[in-house]
Parts: structure tokens; sequence; C-alpha cells
């Protein structure tokens, strides 16, 4: 029988999007060999991955700080050389399937399309949605501008075209679709959450450990919980931030936690690996999840934000931020609870949760368990 191979190709590192580590994870058990093509990022690999998984990538190997201020002649080496170890790739190993993982990867198949043959399938994956005006900062006829046009080029070639986020439709040119939509939410898996205890977890000696996972910046309500929650005597509040920070707003976090004398209550991690952030997760009692700004992305997150039901699968209550768009599709979850950043708002959703965190803890692990997970998600893809 002729062997199954898919080429995954994503500009990131895999291990920074869950989402790809799972659907790796299963397509696994679909494909003969899978191979991951991605770009030159120093990182500590803690994901085990598949037998049959094999990981590509090329040297002159770069920091994460040193990705955004790179000139622009190794910004542009580097994307060639991803385009040719992908290129290659796909020749080498017949590619049966080819799964492209946002925008770069597609810009860089609009290259050489013409140089290869189709393969049986092409599935195009998008995480985060690109809109015009967040363009403006980029010059026309950039890597970036190229990368949003070739989407709308790729739509048509494709066989299959998920989103985390069924809103987000809108932002593609789907009328030019021949092949298939798939809604694919960013739900962890069960497998991965099975074998860790989480139901064992209670508040002891008064500390509570508020958990945020992700790129750490504005938006997130994180000056608001330093100011209203970290100094409420009720509890022992704690705030750790797990993800990339620049120096700046690091710099801007730690003089706030001291303008209030709460910088011992303030944690930040910097970037960690979602094997570590996982085990971490099972000491933390509250997720944060809120996105405030008014953008594309953020107004059509609910299911494509991996971290909510992180938190639910490690037994954590979560803060959403109170709009509407949160409000339609996680309104009916009693371990979702809705702040508008208010001192008031903040206190009384936090002292609830506190107030009866083991219930709430065990309706959080009970959803994902039933319904908030990877496998549930992914039947139907895997049966297409």
């Amino acid at each position: 029988m002729k062997k199954k191979n898919l080429v995954v190709a994503i500009y990131n590192h895999p291990e920074t999007y869950p989402p790809t580590l799972n659907a790796i994870e299963y397509l696994s058990e679909e494909y003969d060999k899978i191979y991951i093509v991605y770009r030159n990022i120093n990182y500590i690999n803690k994901w085990e991955y598949p037998k049959n998984v094999t990981q590509l990538t090329f040297k002159d190997v770069l920091q994460f700080e040193q990705i955004y201020t790179a000139p622009l002649y190794k910004k542009l080496l580097h994307f060639a050389k991803f385009t040719f170890l992908f290129f290659k790739t796909i020749i080498k190993v017949k590619a049966d399937t080819v799964l492209l993982y946002d925008s770069i990867p597609v810009f860089s198949y609009r290259i050489f399309n013409k140089f290869i043959n189709k393969p049986r399938i092409l599935w195009y994956h998008n995480h985060d949605v690109t809109e015009i005006e967040n363009l403006n900062s980029f010059k026309k006829y950039s890597l970036v501008w190229w990368a949003w046009k070739s989407e709308s080029w790729i739509i048509s070639y494709l066989d299959y075209f998920s989103l985390p986020s069924v809103e987000r439709k809108k932002y593609f040119k789907l009328d030019k679709l021949k092949g298939k939509f798939l809604f694919l939410p960013n739900y962890p898996c069960k497998k991965v959450y099975d074998k860790i205890d989480t139901f064992s977890r209670t508040i002891t000696n008064n500390v509570v450990n508020i958990s945020y996972q992700g790129s750490v910046g504005d938006f997130h309500g994180f000056e608001e919980i330093i100011k209203y929650v970290l100094t409420s005597n009720d509890y022992n509040y704690n705030l750790h931030l797990k993800g990339y920070i620049t120096n700046n707003y690091k710099k801007k976090l730690l003089e706030l936690s001291r303008m209030f004398n709460v910088e011992d209550k303030l944690f930040i991690y910097g970037y960690i690996t979602y094997a570590e952030m996982i085990h971490m997760n099972t000491d933390m009692h509250i997720g944060i999840a809120i996105y405030t700004k008014n953008d594309a992305m953020n107004n059509t997150i609910a299911t494509a934000s991996n971290k909510i039901y992180e938190y639910a699968a490690s037994g954590m209550p979560v803060l959403i931020f109170d709009n509407a768009h949160f409000r339609e599709v996680l309104n009916n979850n009693k371990w979702i609870f809705f702040t508008n950043l208010e001192k008031n708002s903040l206190l009384n959703c936090i002292k609830e949760i506190v107030t009866n965190f083991n219930n709430f803890s065990i309706v959080a692990k009970t959803d994902f368990n039933d319904k908030y997970n990877f496998e549930y998600a992914f039947q139907k893809v895997k049966n297409i």
C-alpha cells in the first residue's frame, strides 16, 4: 500500500501553538509519516511528539526577541530558507497532504506551487485573522502584505479550509472556496489532561493563584488586577504571568506593583513551554482570559482562545471580559465569570469563585470532558 505522508508548514515554532500540537497528535493516526516544517526559532523542545513525526528547520537559530528586531534583509533571508525547505520537503517525501498554518506558509506555497504536483489534499487552517487596518503599519509589497494577499489567492485551490471561530468566516472570500469549510475550535486534548490530577486541588492557607498564559501585554486587565485584587486583604492573591513579554511592558507592571506595594504578589515567568505550563497550572486557581481590544481577532475569539478551555481542563474557573460576543458564546457556563474590570465587578467575581472554588472547579473540568475537548471537536475532521 502506498504510504501517505503529511507535510505541515508553520512559520512559528509548533510548540507555541497548542491547537497545532493537538491536531498533529491525532493526524499521526491517519498518516504514515508527518513532517513539520517551521522557521529557525531557538526553543527548548519539551513536547513528546508521536514516533512518526519529524521536525524540520534550518540553521542560524534566532531568539524570540531577534525575530522582531532583525533587519529586513535577514527576515527575507529566513523566509527564503523556510520556503526552500518547505518546497524541498514536499518533493522529497512525495506529500499526499499539505497542511498550511497561517498566511506566511501560504505565501511560500504560492511561490513554488507551479513547480510541484498538487497534493491530494491541500488544507489551510488560520489561527489569527488579519485585519486590513492592521496592515497599515506594514509597507505595501512587504512580506506580511504579500502573505495577506496570498490568502485570497489560495482559497480556490483548497480542499479544506478551517477556522477556530465561525464568526471569522466573513473575513475570507469563501465564495471562491470549492472545497469544504471546517469549524475547528481551539480546545485542548483529553489525552494530555487526563494524565494530570486536577480534582484534588483546593485553596489552602488562603493563597489564591490567578494565572494568565499567552503573550503578555495591554488589553488583558493586568493593571486592574494588580490595583484592585492583589491589594485586597480577603485572601493572599497572587498574579502569575506566563508568556512572552517585552522589557518595557514588564517594567511597567513591576513599577505598578511597587506603587501599590504588592511586588511580592506578582510573578512574571516569561516564555515557558506548553508542557511546563500544563504542569504549573495544577497550582493555579483562577484563569484570566480577558480581551478588551476592539478588533476582528478579539471580537471573534471565544472559541479560538485555547487558554479558556485549557484553564477549564485544569479545573480552573475563568475571568472573561463582559461583552456581547463572550456572552453569546459562553454565557451558559457556570465556571465563566464576566467582568467589566471595574473594582466592584472584579472583586465580586473573585470572591464568588473563591467562596465556591471546589464546585466551580469540578464543573469546569466536567464541561471540558463533555464538550470542550479536542477529541470531540476533531471527530468530524477525522471522519472526513
